[in-house]
């Protein structure tokens, strides 16, 4: 399966579509940074996994 995405640079609307699939890796890899780090607390953490499961996203899925 292959494919393309094409976007219009010109066009303020395709380049910010444009901007966020080629910063879509470093999102994760900082998402993944944040559930990390050592000094949240328990009610923190579980915050943030709540916030990511509203948009469900699984950073298993992402980080492999």
């Amino acid at each position: 399966m292959l494919a393309e995405l094409k976007f219009d640079l010109d066009q303020p609307d395709d380049a910010m579509a444009h901007l966020r699939c080629i910063k879509s890796r470093d999102m994760a890899l900082a998402i993944n940074s944040i559930t990390n780090i050592n000094s949240l607390n328990e009610k923190q953490l579980e915050e943030v996994l709540a916030v990511l499961s509203i948009y469900s996203i699984d950073m298993q899925e992402l980080i492999a």
